[in-house]
């Protein structure tokens, strides 16, 4: 996304999740959910989304 040539939207959807009881036992995606919820927390994609001048949107924005 980021090697992107044109201007415009690029979509990317995140479902980050934290566990509870529920969750742990009715879902199969319990882990890709925690690690994407540290991946959005993190200062190493707060830096990319700065340095690329990414402008993060809600669906209803587009």
């Amino acid at each position: 996304m980021l090697e992107a040539k044109e201007d415009g939207y690029h979509m990317k959807v995140f479902h980050p999740g934290y566990l509870d009881q529920y969750i742990t036992e009715a879902s199969s995606l319990t882990t890709p959910r925690i690690k994407e919820v540290d991946m959005l927390v993190s200062d190493a994609f707060k830096e990319c989304i700065q340095t690329n001048q990414i402008r993060l949107c809600t669906y209803d924005e587009v």
